[in-house]
């Protein structure tokens, strides 16, 4: 919906459209790199 999309943006969203499947490919990098982001930095786990 481009009202959403506009909005979206408006707030720093990147909008983008996709299969889901890329879209989980998408979020298990990003927790994966993550974690390694805390890990390394030695934040306590809640």
């Amino acid at each position: 919906m481009p009202a959403v999309r506009e909005s979206l943006a408006k707030q720093g969203f990147d909008v983008m459209g996709g299969p889901a499947a890329d879209f989980g490919q998408f979020m298990r990098a990003e927790i994966e790199k993550w974690t390694r982001v805390v890990n390394g930095a030695g934040l306590p786990k809640l």
